[in-house]
């Protein structure tokens, strides 16, 4: 996302978030976060925690397993991902 100045749950590609989990090895996909413009990852948690669908996954006790990345684009905004799986 970064990269190519996009943002959304859905990849360049047409992928789903479930799709680029399972390819990950990780499925079942039970859920993803993603953020941008946060400064740090106390920030982007504490949004993501105030959020009711971004808490649920993050409380989901199906979701044993979890990706996490972070990019900064060209301008410096940075760019938050959490991929979570069972």
């Amino acid at each position: 996302m970064a990269k190519f100045d996009y943002f959304s749950h859905t990849g360049r590609n047409g992928s789903t978030f479930t799709q680029r989990v399972k390819s990950a090895g990780y499925a079942p996909a039970v859920g993803e976060n993603i953020a941008w413009g946060y400064a740090d990852s106390k920030g982007v948690m504490t949004g993501w925690m105030n959020s009711p669908g971004h808490r649920k996954n993050i409380l989901n006790c199906k979701a044993v397993k979890i990706g996490v990345g972070v990019a900064r684009d060209t301008k410096g905004t940075i760019y938050w991902t959490q991929e979570f799986g069972g």
